[in-house]
């Protein structure tokens, strides 16, 4: 049967610019937000699309001068203005001042924010098993985020809740070699989660956590992995009330982890 239509070789029929702009900023949202922002220059009706996605991934480019890239994130804050962000990613590898992090950090929280990831290693990543550097130390703000549902959290961060506050929406949270400081913050974020689900948790021994108690109601799934790179380590005291738990997985050395 002959098609109803027939192009010839050289004729490009560019579907996807004919789509709703809400259609195509949706699958904008599934690249970086440097490969969006790319796309502005296929043609007008492209150009203004990217600033309009409900999704933010900014990646320190170590081969970048840092001050260089600390403006190209400004501009970038300045110029999207969607509403309601749905995800925002920072991952920064590069010496920088607390007051910049902060600022963009702030920025998500007022636009509220739902899936909130942040890596960060702002003396980079030395190769070493594990990171010894300068320490981010989390703005207040971010402990009083009403929106965020998923939370994720890597490398030099230090976790340090203030006496009162609530993530009233937190669901599913990953938690990978930050710093717990002061030694009981563990077990005030978990209080600060009345509707936790899924709790993931990376240690590599150098947190300064000793006793971990997971005391949590709602918890449905829990993934910890303990990671040891010296030879003596204290004994690990590890407590779990989650009497909806339904999956629990545990990777590292049995040895060092006292469970009761």
């Amino acid at each position: 049967m002959a098609n109803s239509l027939s192009l010839d070789e050289d004729t490009v029929v560019d579907r996807i610019s004919n789509l709703p702009s809400s259609l195509i900023c949706h699958i904008l949202s599934f690249l970086t937000t440097q490969e969006a922002i790319a796309t502005s220059i296929l043609s007008s009706r492209w150009k203004p699309l990217w600033i309009l996605v409900p999704t933010l991934d900014l990646q320190d480019d170590c081969r970048q001068e840092p001050i260089s890239f600390t403006h190209i994130v400004y501009r970038v804050l300045a110029l999207h203005i969607a509403p309601l962000l749905r995800n925002f990613s920072l991952a920064w590898y590069s010496p920088c001042n607390s007051f910049h992090l902060d600022a963009w950090i702030h920025t998500a929280l007022a636009r509220n924010v739902e899936h909130l990831r942040l890596e960060i290693y702002l003396n980079g990543q030395d190769g070493t098993e594990f990171y010894n550097g300068r320490r981010f130390e989390l703005p207040r703000s971010f402990y009083f985020c009403r929106t965020v549902v998923v939370l994720e959290l890597f490398g030099g961060i230090v976790l340090d809740p203030p006496p009162s506050f609530q993530f009233p929406s937190l669901k599913i949270m990953s938690l990978c070699e930050i710093l717990y400081r002061p030694h009981y913050s563990f077990s005030m974020l978990i209080c600060g989660c009345p509707v936790l689900e899924d709790l993931s948790l990376v240690r590599d021994g150098t947190d300064g956590m000793i006793n971990f108690n997971v005391s949590v109601p709602t918890l449905k799934g829990l993934s910890i992995e303990f990671y040891t790179y010296e030879r003596d380590l204290p004994d690990y005291k590890l407590e779990i009330y989650a009497p909806a738990l339904e999956y629990f997985g545990f990777r590292g050395d049995l040895r060092n982890v006292v469970f009761l």
